[in-house]
């Protein structure tokens, strides 16, 4: 990041805490309209200092995926209200939600990835490796005589290919060749 990110990013805390705390209270419309005009070149600055050719999406839509997206949607609204709430007592209120919310997500995030295995998990891993490179490794693995990695290696390639792949039958002979040849 460059300065005028960091600088742009840590001006909009301020404004947003200003916000908060209702600070200067006679200029309340302007204020609102300088915090968000920070937010908007904050957030404007982080897209323009990422690189487009390094953005992969890995994302598939499950479940808790979409109840997170759910969640934080709505606590997002909950603050944008709150930021723009004129009375201090539904202001105070909607942060509240909105804190509550904050925990009830991070709860629902933490089980949800405690249960899901979405932390890490070998099988993710093991998909970041193209078929072309497990085959790599499975012979690597027969040069070295080590049938059981081999084997593994082409499980994994038989695991990934559709059934009516002309390679499954392939693979599947060569792993009953080499579990014939580790029981010799």
């Amino acid at each position: 990041m460059d300065k005028f990110t960091i600088l742009t990013g840590l001006a909009s805390l301020f404004g947003f805490m200003i916000q908060v705390f209702d600070l200067f209270p006679k200029f309340g419309r302007a204020r609102q309209i300088v915090f968000l005009l920070l937010v908007g070149v904050f957030v404007g600055s982080l897209l323009r200092a990422i690189d487009p050719s390094s953005v992969r999406f890995n994302f598939q839509f499950t479940g808790l995926s979409i109840l997170i997206a759910i969640l934080a949607i709505v606590i997002i609204g909950f603050l944008i209200v709150a930021a723009f709430s004129s009375d201090i007592n539904k202001r105070n209120e909607f942060y509240t939600i909105a804190g509550i919310g904050f925990g009830a997500f991070m709860v629902v995030l933490f089980f949800g990835m405690l249960f899901t295995g979405m932390i890490w998990s070998p099988d993710l891993e093991k998909q970041k490796v193209s078929i072309s490179e497990l085959n790599t490794l499975a012979e690597r693995a027969l040069q070295n005589r080590d049938f059981e990695r081999a084997i593994m290696h082409y499980r994994t390639i038989e695991s990934r290919v559709s059934s009516d792949d002309a390679r499954l039958k392939l693979v599947r002979e060569k792993i009953r060749q080499m579990e014939l040849q580790e029981l010799k």
